[in-house]
């Protein structure tokens, strides 16, 4: 087969001559050739040539991109694009987006082109927005004055505590003040902030108006209490309570039928039967007429029916929690000085020891 192109190359008498002593001319004498190799051949050698072009062209976009006075002239979205494509971070002003792409950044020893001296006298060089910027890189908060950030990146920032009228210091202090025998009572106001960190939370003025509060309410509450309970039990010697009430049955609120009621309410027995049959089962609950024991039974039914929903038994548990938890603080606290006074007299005795043996 001819080749089209061939044969009209064949009537070019300019080619032939400048073609005599050309071993590749052999394709323009008319000589048969396989015409899809000739074009393979064609095609092969234009895609080589495109993909020359192309990786000259990727050359000299990365050469581009590694131009600091190249990437100035981006815009930072251009910038971003750059980073993206490369697996770094897009977050940041110019300045940073630049210094990362030419491998300037460390985030250990720079903040903001400032060398990373962590000391106090290091730190209050520093401007605002520059302890700021150290504060994002850590993931701490960076609202507040200068003095406030400085102590937030040296850890001395203190936690933020709830309200004094939910915190467990104050529950802690009301154990304490109630209960005559502890320690708390010979401490000063200061003594007992340092005593504890819960306490030390606080700033100290405020703590000592919340303590003296708190230790003039207890002893006022513990000198009532005195008085009520002295009263009540000399109105119990004065007029003891009788076994049986005036219309000649026990009382319910100490029988022992009423805690044989509550159970069988509970497990349903007093849903499947009515007062009268149920009154047969214990003899305790004989002790009473049937319209007062089927009055109880009532009652005992209204009270389980109305018992607190979840909502209620989730925050008593709550309550159950925070209360054992701030009775282990106080424990934790009394064994603590209850050490150090052994302490103390140990120390005295030994005092008095070496006084004697003297």
């Amino acid at each position: 087969m001819h080749n089209p192109r061939l044969v009209n190359q064949e009537t070019d008498s300019s080619d032939d001559s400048s073609c005599e002593d050309d071993e590749d001319c052999s394709l323009d004498s008319g000589e048969e050739v396989d015409e899809e190799d000739f074009y393979s051949y064609t095609d092969s050698d234009d895609d080589e040539e495109d993909g020359d072009d192309e990786e000259d062209e990727g050359n000299n976009n990365k050469e581009a991109e590694e131009d600091e006075d190249y990437l100035k002239t981006l815009t930072n979205i251009g910038l971003q694009e750059i980073l993206r494509n490369r697996g770094l971070k897009v977050s940041g002003r110019k300045s940073e987006l630049i210094d990362r792409l030419m491998g300037r950044e460390d985030k250990g020893r720079r903040y903001d082109g400032v060398d990373g001296d962590e000391t106090e006298e290091g730190l209050k060089k520093l401007t605002n927005d520059q302890l700021r910027e150290r504060l994002r890189n850590k993931g701490l908060p960076i609202g507040g004055i200068k003095s406030v950030l400085i102590d937030r990146l040296m850890g001395r920032e203190l936690p933020k505590v709830k309200k004094w009228e939910k915190s467990k210091a104050k529950s802690l202090l009301t154990v304490m003040f109630a209960d005559a025998s502890s320690r708390v009572h010979s401490l000063t106001f200061e003594e007992i902030h340092a005593s504890h960190p819960q306490f030390k939370a606080y700033p100290f003025n405020k703590f000592k108006k919340y303590a003296k509060t708190i230790k003039e309410a207890s002893d006022m509450l513990r000198k009532v209490n005195r008085d009520i309970e002295q009263e009540v039990w000399s109105d119990i010697i004065r007029n003891p309570r009788p076994e049986m009430t005036s219309r000649g049955y026990p009382f319910w609120d100490t029988h022992p039928a009423r805690a044989l009621l509550d159970k069988d309410v509970k497990d349903g027995k007093a849903d499947s039967m009515k007062p009268k049959k149920l009154q047969q089962t214990k003899a305790a609950y004989k002790a009473f007429p049937l319209v007062v024991f089927g009055g109880h039974v009532q009652q005992s039914k209204r009270f389980v029916r109305e018992e607190p929903g979840w909502v209620d038994r989730r925050n008593k548990e709550a309550q159950k929690m925070h209360v054992a938890e701030v009775n282990k603080m106080k424990e934790d606290w009394d064994a603590e000085y209850v050490e150090k006074d052994v302490e103390y007299i140990c120390k005295k005795l030994e005092d008095v020891y070496r006084e004697e043996s003297l």
